[in-house]
């Protein structure tokens, strides 16, 4: 059985005395053509293919109609018409474009709204929900304007939730066509905030940013959620570092091993000098040097030799964070990781 979450708030209108508190439905995912079609490929027989020409071509004419002039739909499971959302100050109050909306929208029939009529509801607040929720993407060494990808540059992205290794999570980019563009999360700060960047140098132009994930929740639904962004065709310049791990076992991204070997993987970084730098907050309380002994660099690798910074990190307040640096000629390029001990 589903489960439907609902959000309260207190209710400050005239209604109060009956009704205290108002609830909003959080709603878990977003149905795309593609899914939908598939469920109706299920249940039908059809093809994916075809269920999805089936259903483009009846919204098509939905919306050729109602563009002719409004009008009711009535077919098995609903109806579609046109509504105005927003709210009017009075009765003859005339269309506020600020503030109203024509859409066309889809009521179900009473069949269909039964349907659910043995689900039960979950009160849930911010600290119990795991609704996903992205708010701004902001390229790393340029945050302003928010919204822009800056060809492979670094990007960070903020919102709740961003829960990455869930059972069928996705990042990518996606053009108007709705091709996919995989992305690599390079670190993540918290379930408030990752690091990612494209796999390849895209097409400058409109595109969606979306993420894919059960909030944490590995039994929760799995939750599309998107903004839109710009994308600029920036040729690549500078050192790029897209994970670091343990040497001896690649699949602990994001985790020094102490007394062990730790390499870091990207690009550009040819002649690469390495920092040891500890943070708090943002602000940097101790940075260190590591003499070229320490770490060997490729193009795309940098390996750290067992024991190079294990001191440092022994040393350091349980409060600060670890970060790498890596300096070319063409810039600079940094990583944060945790620390585990054998």
């Amino acid at each position: 059985m589903a489960t439907h979450e609902i959000k309260t708030y207190e209710n400050t209108s005239a209604s109060k005395a009956k009704a205290s508190y108002l609830g909003n439905y959080l709603a878990k995912t977003t149905a795309r053509m593609n899914e939908i079609a598939a469920g109706v490929a299920r249940l039908s027989g059809l093809t994916e293919i075809e269920a999805e020409a089936i259903l483009t071509g009846a919204f098509e004419e939905f919306e050729a109609l109602e563009r002719e002039s409004p009008v009711r739909i009535n077919f098995d499971g609903g109806v579609i018409r046109q509504v105005i959302t927003g709210s009017f100050p009075s009765s003859d109050a005339p269309f506020n474009p600020q503030t109203n909306t024509l859409r066309i929208a889809f009521y179900p029939d009473d069949a269909t709204r039964n349907c659910l009529i043995d689900a039960t509801p979950a009160i849930v607040t911010d600290e119990t929900s795991t609704k996903v929720r992205l708010d701004n993407v902001a390229d790393l060494a340029m945050p302003r304007p928010y919204q822009v990808f800056h060809g492979q540059n670094q990007a960070k992205c903020t919102g709740v939730n961003l829960v990455t290794t869930d059972p069928g999570a996705e990042v990518y980019l996606e053009n108007a066509q709705g091709v996919k563009f995989p992305c690599t999360v390079d670190a993540v700060i918290s379930r408030q905030e990752i690091i990612v960047h494209s796999n390849e140098l895209l097409e400058g132009g409109d595109y969606k940013f979306v993420v894919k994930s059960r909030g944490g929740d590995p039994d929760g639904p799995l939750q599309t959620v998107y903004r839109k962004v710009k994308y600029l065709q920036v040729a690549p310049t500078g050192p790029r570092i897209a994970k670091g791990y343990p040497t001896t076992d690649p699949s602990r991204v994001g985790v020094y091993v102490l007394y062990g070997g730790f390499t870091l993987e990207g690009a550009r970084l040819t002649g690469g000098t390495v920092k040891l730098k500890f943070s708090t907050d943002g602000e940097i309380m101790q940075e260190v040097e590591l003499i070229s002994d320490m770490y060997a660099v490729t193009d795309t690798k940098i390996d750290l030799v067992p024991n190079a910074i294990s001191e440092y990190i022994e040393a350091a307040h349980s409060s600060v964070k670890p970060v790498l640096t890596v300096t070319t000629p063409e810039g600079s390029a940094s990583y944060e990781f945790t620390t585990a001990g054998e």
